[in-house]
């Protein structure tokens, strides 16, 4: 539909005083395709505002240009129903107070006429080829929350969304809640004085999600497929009973880490070709089950050697710090002198 537009030009404000309003409106009134053009020395104010209003209902006007001060004056004035759409053109600022009508440049007003008009005619293409915007339908979203891992970190994360009062989801592919904690004899002290390993954590989370009344819990599953958008994310999950749709608010991945591929360091620490050389996932088991052996032969070891930094601060495999090595060495060597004092 082609745009019906209303030119209201302010001469107040000392944009007067700078250019010829009377020569813009004529311009306006010649050149651009509106339906009707203004002058008045006081745009904002409640005559001129009740004129616009009584142009649009008579005019039918969709389209009105405001051209004297900023937009951010008097955005309240100027709004005329959501099926007009407003264009405010800052003369005041953008010619007014930027320009000297006596400066001593060649044809200086020629030149402030031109700017005060071009701002005009850019306006008018603007609305030219502006339509108001259409609502968009809203569906009805979500506020369930998904998480998917419950390892310590999902365990966490839909403890403090369902005490913070959202109904929670929590998927885990696993038969069982707790992840890598499961398998750990301790963690790594995570308070002061950081003196002695501390008891792995999922026992009482486990307890607390499974006590909870918001949060539905999902082991042996998984998600096969996500589409839709924040608030309205429809997740699909299989288990041993079939498949189960849900619509979801928001998801957090917690899904977890995975070790180091140990295969890749067989040349070099000869783990696989040496059945006693074994990860520190591997000791952490032996550890939770009770006893570090070999298994070569099932017997304890003698001696133990740890080795730091495998496949991590190495250009051939990762090039950076692990991070969490020293703390899992230290840590391990004490399950070695509790066994082997």
């Amino acid at each position: 539909m082609e745009a019906k537009t209303g030119v209201y030009i302010c001469s107040g404000c000392g944009i007067k005083d700078s250019c010829n309003v009377e020569a813009v409106a004529k311009m306006v009134e010649d050149e651009l395709d509106v339906e009707l053009c203004k002058v008045d020395p006081l745009v904002c104010g409640d005559e001129c505002v009740a004129g616009i209003k009584a142009d649009i209902e008579a005019a039918g006007l969709d389209h009105v240009v405001i051209a004297g001060c900023s937009g951010r004056y008097f955005s309240d004035r100027f709004k005329f129903g959501d099926n007009v759409l407003i264009d405010r053109v800052a003369l005041r600022e953008f010619v007014a107070w930027t320009s000297d009508p006596q400066a001593d440049i060649d044809d200086i007003e020629e030149v402030i006429q031109e700017q005060a008009e071009d701002y005009l005619r850019m306006s008018a293409a603007r609305m030219k080829y502006s339509e108001a915007p259409v609502p968009m339908d809203v569906e009805e979203t979500s506020r369930d929350i998904m998480v998917v891992g419950a390892g310590v970190a999902g365990l966490n994360a839909a403890l403090a969304a369902a005490d913070a009062g959202y109904k929670v989801t929590l998927v885990e592919k696993e038969a069982e809640l707790g992840g890598w904690s499961r398998k750990f004899k301790t963690v790594i002290p995570q308070a002061a004085p950081y003196r002695e390993p501390q008891a792995p954590p999922h026992t009482e989370l486990v307890k607390a999600v499974n006590d909870h009344e918001l949060i539905k819990v999902l082991t042996s599953s998984t998600v096969t497929r996500t589409s839709g958008q924040p608030g309205q994310f429809d997740v699909t999950i299989q288990n041993g009973s079939g498949e189960e749709k849900l619509r979801i608010g928001a998801i957090v991945q917690a899904t977890g880490w995975l070790p180091y591929d140990p295969t890749r360091l067989a040349d070099k620490y000869g783990y696989g070709r040496l059945p006693n050389v074994i990860t520190n996932v591997m000791m952490e088991e032996m550890a939770a089950a009770g006893r570090i052996a070999r298994p070569s032969d099932g017997a304890a070891p003698k001696t133990v050697a740890i080795i730091h930094c495998a496949g991590s601060r190495d250009r051939e495999f990762l090039p950076y710090c692990s991070a969490v090595c020293c703390r899992v060495a230290m840590k391990q060597a004490l399950y070695i002198r509790e066994q082997m004092p």
